[in-house]
């Protein structure tokens, strides 16, 4: 974990410097999906990463994409409730899918310096319909969001 993390890290650092060398634009994306997996107080390293990557990958020309379907994981100990926060409170977008009612109160304590989640978006939320989503861009810019796939997309899945 700890090679591949580094290795992540010297990406990001060697792109900034690519664009700084050459006057260039490169973008660079890390994604962690699944990332509740890699949350656990025993070992923090992968959770230390998210956080100290959210705090400076913009700078460096990069988007980091934090995705889970298990809200609650990120809300475990004080330590991991904190650094998880952070890295809400960093983010430029944040898409809420359909949450059952069980998950909102884990929802509304990562969110709640970060604009806070109100009753009537926490309403909308876990009555939203599959394929969309509530869209936060900034504390006072929230709305829903319909995900609409192109034919192409649609086919890969389908068949």
């Amino acid at each position: 974990m700890l090679l591949v993390l580094k290795w992540l890290d010297n990406e990001v650092i060697k792109n900034r410097d690519y664009n700084l060398m050459y006057n260039a634009d490169r973008k660079i994306v890390i994604a962690i999906d699944e990332a509740h997996v890699f949350i656990d107080e025993k070992f923090p390293i992968a959770l230390d990463f998210m956080f100290q990557l959210a705090k400076r990958i913009r700078k460096y020309n990069g988007m980091q994409i934090v995705i889970t379907q298990n809200v609650k994981d990120f809300v475990g100990s004080p330590e991991i409730a904190r650094k998880s926060s952070a890295i809400i409170n960093v983010s430029q977008y944040s898409f809420i899918f359909s949450l059952s009612p069980n998950d909102m109160a884990d929802l509304c304590t990562l969110y709640e310096k970060a604009g806070q989640i109100n009753d009537s978006e926490t309403d909308n939320i876990v009555n939203l319909p599959r394929g969309s989503a509530f869209l936060i861009t900034g504390p006072a810019n929230r709305t829903n969001i319909k995900i609409v796939a192109t034919p192409h997309v649609k086919e890969i899945f389908e068949n």
